[in-house]
């Protein structure tokens, strides 16, 4: 989630926000409109107004034709990051951190794969549960129909939290690529909204 945090007096004070590189951002972004009563008269208003011109430039998918520089922004790594940190933190060993880090996703990587009853049967769902029939409209149900073929809508579906399948995990509400958009190759995202099982399918 990218929603900033509360800024508290003691980040006032300290001269630094605690949060994630992607709620900066955000915060960052928002910043004008969350203080537009008081912007006007900061002095170092424009600093950030000049700021914000280079964030804007950086982050452009236009400012070079065969390179964005959107691709080269470190949202991601500073994502993984976060969650190294986090281990390094809780696990308090700072004898050997490298091997310690490695070691922990190792073993995350292994476990995630121990929970499938075979390595071959790399499919399996996770919190299945019944789904309304009233929670599609006509055109979602006809897409049904077509795809799962000849069954009743009210008893064969039914819906499950999260999906392994080939060793790649899919949960609900998350955001994938699912293509590339012109010559940029600017990527087309979609959300999963709902993840639908009928006989095997």
């Amino acid at each position: 989630m990218n929603r900033p945090p509360p800024i508290q007096v003691k980040h006032l004070q300290n001269d630094g926000i605690v949060a994630t590189a992607s709620q900066k951002l955000c915060l960052f972004k928002i910043f004008q409109l969350i203080f537009n009563d008081i912007v006007v008269t900061l002095p170092s208003f424009i600093v950030y107004k000049q700021l914000r011109e280079i964030l804007d430039l950086v982050l452009s998918l236009s400012f070079r034709r065969k390179c964005p520089p959107l691709r080269q922004w470190c949202i991601r790594y500073e994502a993984q990051h976060a969650y190294f940190k986090k281990i390094t933190i809780k696990s308090n060993n700072f004898k050997n951190v490298p091997k310690m880090l490695a070691t922990r996703y190792s073993l995350k990587q292994i476990y995630k794969l121990s929970r499938l009853p075979h390595l071959r049967m790399s499919n399996y769902a996770v919190r299945i549960q019944k789904i309304e029939i009233s929670a599609f409209n006509k055109q979602m149900k006809e897409l049904l129909l077509n795809h799962f073929g000849d069954i009743n809508l009210n008893k064969d579906i039914v819906q499950c939290s999260k999906l392994c399948y080939d060793n790649i995990e899919y949960c609900r509400f998350t955001v994938h690529i699912i293509g590339l958009l012109n010559i940029n190759e600017q990527p087309i995202f979609g959300q999963i909204i709902r993840i639908l099982k009928a006989n095997e399918k």
